[in-house]
């Protein structure tokens, strides 16, 4: 094998879930079916050749994606998941919570998809809590990178969350609302403008 080929090669250990081509079937004296990885059938058992695996399973599973949450998110839908036995209960209780983060995140959306789309996260937050990935908080003083998709630059959180958005402050002098979406924390407090790890250029 060439360095180049051991270089692509996959990584196969003892207890790795594998998917292979199945080229017969048989059956045994118990009507049971014999998968076979070879053409003839001949055999029910051997050692397979690395070229004769398609790949690991996780390789043909698509990758979960991750249910973002703020801390006053996860904690309020905790307490009602510690209240409530089912995904129907929390949501039938949180709709006449509106002074709750999690009530705007689930019904204040922009349009009913935008809606759906939320209820049936929260939905599979209830069955499935370890894809809850929990946002940074961000206070007053942060400094963060904000990356709207038409420019990134740098800004410093100047006020309070209010929905999803925190006032910015930019280098210019402008301030504006920016989604916490679309900020990554650069450091706790603000020092100066080119104390940054200034990767970004100023906002157009």
């Amino acid at each position: 094998m060439t360095k180049t080929k051991k270089e692509n090669s996959k990584k196969y250990e003892v207890g790795d879930k594998i998917v292979v081509k199945v080229k017969n079937i048989g059956e045994n004296f118990r009507d049971e079916q014999l998968i076979y990885v070879i053409e003839d059938g001949s055999k029910d058992y051997r050692s397979l050749n690395e070229r004769e695996v398609l790949g690991k399973l996780e390789d043909f599973t698509p990758k979960q994606e991750k249910i973002k949450m703020t801390v006053g998110e996860k904690k309020e839908f905790d307490e009602l998941k510690e209240t409530y036995a089912t995904p129907y209960g929390m949501l039938h209780n949180l709709i006449h919570k509106k002074d709750l983060a999690l009530y705007r995140k689930v019904f204040m959306n922009a349009n009913a998809k935008e809606n759906s789309k939320e209820q049936l996260r929260f939905i599979k937050a209830f069955e499935h809590p370890e894809l809850i990935e929990v946002d940074y908080e961000f206070k007053i003083g942060n400094s963060v990178i904000v990356d709207t998709g038409n420019f990134k630059t740098i800004g410093v959180v100047v006020g309070v969350r209010i929905n999803e958005c925190f006032k910015v402050l930019f280098k210019s002098g402008l301030v504006s609302p920016v989604s916490y979406k679309k900020m990554k924390l650069v450091k706790e407090n603000a020092i100066d403008w080119e104390d940054q790890n200034g990767e970004c250029q100023e906002e157009a």
